[in-house]
């Protein structure tokens, strides 16, 4: 659950408890606050009754929020409780400027520990290539030029004269018997890089090239809908989701296999 789509703490609260407690959600949040499930009931429900601080620091603790998620709460929480409009349109920006920090992708991507300089950018970004080779050496069966060639069916000039790149910049190591490993493993091209759209058509490119290859693992979807603006920001805020979700099973996951994952949703 994404607390940071949510413009209300009473909202999100009551989805929390559905979502993770569920039945007799209210009863166990009331023993946690030390008051009756009614008062619990009221405050959710939108009464003029409004939780107080020390209320949302153990209700944070109860549903186990990280610490940024948790001061998104006591955010939302003073917007509700501000006493003149002033304050309440302070926290009120506060909330839209978290919150557009957190629609950008690259929050959802961890560990991006490297910033190459813009020329050697402009060359990784330039062919698809660079960027899978860069990534296929971290895998034990493909650390030579020529399996690396045979996988990705290159000319395996080509790839050497890549590999050289990489290695020169670091980004890949050779090692003995002329097998390569990765250097600095994460690299994320953040969303106002001119090169961008580069490594979006890259990908699209491929992506377009595969569906001539028939397989079991391959899977392509193109889907045009009509639906009311808050259900497209719900589609959008899932597809966010689902890249920090992956995340976590990317991080600790062997390396085994190479895949490319292209994601579009936009207006048209």
């Amino acid at each position: 659950m994404n607390i940071f789509t949510y413009g209300d703490y009473r909202d999100f609260i009551n989805d929390a408890l559905e979502e993770q407690i569920g039945r007799g959600a209210k009863v166990k949040l009331a023993e946690v606050l030390n008051c009756g499930p009614g008062y619990i009931s009221q405050v959710l429900n939108k009464s003029k009754i409004h939780f107080s601080p020390e209320n949302i620091i153990k209700v944070a603790s109860f549903l186990k929020l990280k610490s940024q998620e948790e001061d998104f709460l006591f955010t939302l929480l003073h917007a509700e409780r501000a006493g003149s409009k002033e304050l309440q349109d302070f926290y009120r920006k506060k909330i839209k400027t978290t919150q557009e920090d957190h629609q950008k992708i690259d929050k959802q991507i961890k560990d991006v520990n490297l910033d190459l300089d813009i020329e050697t950018k402009s060359i990784y970004y330039s062919h698809w290539s660079y960027c899978a080779i860069h990534m296929i050496v971290s895998i034990d069966k493909f650390q030579k030029a020529e399996l690396i060639a045979e996988r990705l069916k290159l000319d395996l000039t080509f790839v050497q004269k890549v590999l050289n790149f990489l290695e020169n910049k670091g980004l890949i190591l050779k090692g003995k018997n002329d097998r390569y490993h990765i250097g600095k493993t994460r690299i994320h091209l953040k969303n106002n890089s001119p090169l961008i759209k580069s490594h979006h058509q890259n990908y699209r490119h491929k992506a377009i090239l595969c569906l001539e290859n028939e397989n079991d693992f391959n899977l392509h979807y193109s889907g045009v809908l009509t639906l009311s603006k808050k259900d497209a920001i719900k589609i959008r805020n899932l597809v966010l989701k689902m890249i920090a979700e992956q995340e976590e099973i990317l991080i600790p996951s062997p390396n085994e296999e190479i895949i490319s994952l292209n994601l579009d949703i936009f207006k048209i």
